[in-house]
C-alpha cells in the first residue's frame, strides 16, 4: 500500500464507489502503487522498527522477491528486548554485523545468506533467491566471500550446492 499526498480530481460518489470497492484508503488516498520496503517494514515492524530488522523470507518478502510469508520473522538490531506477544513476529536471534541491516530489513546479501543455508528443501528458496540475487547485483563470488569470512559456518555444503544450482539458471 502506498499512500499519496493528493486526492485525485474525481467527484464524491466516484470516490466513494472507488473507496468501497477497496480501492481508496478510508483518507481517499490511492492504493495502486505498490509497497516500497520500508513501507512494509514498518507495515510489519511497526513501534519495533528500531529494535528489529525483518530476516529470512520476511526481509525477501519486504524486499519484493517473494510472496508474502504466512508468519513474518525478525531479528534483533543490536540486543535482546523483550518484544510482546501482540507484536504478532516469530523474532530469532542473529549475529547480525551493522553491514547486514538495511533500512528495514536485512540486506539482499544477508538476506540470500539466510535463505541459502535454510534445512528444508522448499523449491522457493532458489527462485527467491535467483531474484534477489538478479534484482540486487548480488554475485555468487559476494556470497561465496562472506561464507569464507565466517570462521564456522553451518550449512556450507548445502550453501554451496544450491550456489551451483544458481549458477545453472
Amino acid at each position: 500500500m502506498a499512500y499519496l499526498s493528493v486526492t485525485p480530481a474525481l467527484p464524491f460518489s466516484e470516490l466513494c464507489a472507488l473507496r468501497l470497492d477497496g480501492e481508496l484508503t478510508s483518507f481517499l488516498h490511492f492504493l495502486d502503487i505498490p509497497d516500497e520496503p520500508r513501507d512494509r517494514g514498518l507495515r510489519i515492524l511497526g513501534k519495533h522498527a528500531e529494535t528489529l530488522v525483518l530476516s529470512s523470507w520476511s526481509a525477501a518478502w519486504s524486499l519484493g522477491c517473494c510472496p508474502e510469508p504466512a508468519h513474518h520473522i525478525a531479528a534483533f538490531r543490536h540486543t535482546r528486548v523483550h518484544i510482546p506477544d501482540e507484536a504478532h513476529l516469530i523474532v530469532e536471534q542473529r549475529s547480525l554485523r551493522s553491514s547486514d541491516i538495511g533500512e528495514m530489513s536485512t540486506t539482499p546479501l544477508r538476506t540470500v545468506f539466510d535463505l541459502l543455508k535454510m534445512k528444508n528443501e522448499n523449491p522457493l528458496i532458489i527462485r527467491t533467491v535467483h531474484t534477489l540475487m538478479t534484482r540486487f547485483a548480488v554475485t555468487t563470488d559476494m556470497v561465496t566471500d562472506r561464507l569464507g569470512q565466517n570462521p564456522t559456518p553451518s550449512h556450507k555444503k548445502l550453501m554451496l550446492a544450491r550456489l551451483d544450482l544458481l549458477e545453472k539458471l
